[in-house]
């Protein structure tokens, strides 16, 4: 690995995680497809929001997974990525699961009490989701990792983190209100209940697009503050970090 005094770049990791997710969107058409089709049908169909969660919760997962590991990939040395993954083939989904509930219902409570409190959780954690895709750990175990690796970093991590959430952020809900105002107009026209499902499919599928991208492109940027943290950790330990570009 390059020395980790290199500097860790939001703008650049973000502009380089849209390659990553092209790669996993092509890797895996089908469940981001139904991941897309499922977000349209709850939309049209409002009864079934806690299945559509559920379902949608546990695809974007598997996705996540696989986007945080073609990332890893990416930042990895040629002569390292042509051997053998550093991590399982498989996927931990129960983990992933499980790690999903524990950080949401956190980072509801502590948003409840104050907006600190969230923030703090949400950077600490935030590295949890690579620990279980990249070196197999359970959920909680994970997060404990993740604190650790922040513990003495957590303003450098924080730095990195509030503006690649604030750039990928702030387009996605502009477009989002964009849509909202658009649908507002469209239901208002005196126009055929064909034309009016059609937009409201439209917009509704505009919506599932632009969040997911979002999310990925968010999880995609965090392997390389991963692999920045690891490495610092690693210089501090004298122990010999993975070879990534």
């Amino acid at each position: 690995m390059k020395s980790a005094a290199i500097e860790l770049k939001w703008t650049t990791e973000v502009v380089r995680a849209f390659s990553w997710l092209e790669k996993v969107v092509n890797d895996q058409p089908i469940l981001v497809i139904a991941y897309f089709v499922i977000g349209v049908f709850v939309s049209l169909v409002p009864g079934a929001f806690l299945f559509a969660f559920l379902a949608q919760m546990v695809m974007f997962q598997a996705i996540a997974c696989d986007t945080i590991r073609k990332a890893w990939d990416g930042l990895k040395d040629p002569e390292s990525a042509a051997g053998e993954p550093s991590y399982r083939t498989g996927l931990p989904l129960l983990s992933l699961v499980f790690l999903h509930a524990v950080y949401l219902g956190v980072l509801l409570i502590a948003a409840v009490a104050l907006i600190l409190p969230a923030v703090w959780w949400a950077v600490k954690s935030s590295l949890a989701i690579v620990f279980v895709c990249l070196e197999d750990f359970g959920a909680l175990e994970a997060l404990k990792l993740s604190h650790r690796l922040t513990q003495e970093r957590f303003w450098l991590a924080a730095c990195y983190l509030i503006p690649v959430n604030l750039a990928v952020a702030l387009p996605v809900i502009v477009l989002l209100l964009g849509l909202d105002h658009g649908l507002t107009i469209l239901s208002e026209q005196a126009l055929d209940w064909p034309i009016q499902l059609a937009g409201r499919t439209v917009g509704s599928l505009l919506k599932t697009v632009f969040i997911f991208m979002g999310q990925l492109v968010l999880i995609a940027c965090l392997v390389p503050l991963y692999a920045h943290l690891k490495a610092l950790d690693a210089e501090e330990t004298g122990e010999m970090p993975a070879q990534t570009s």
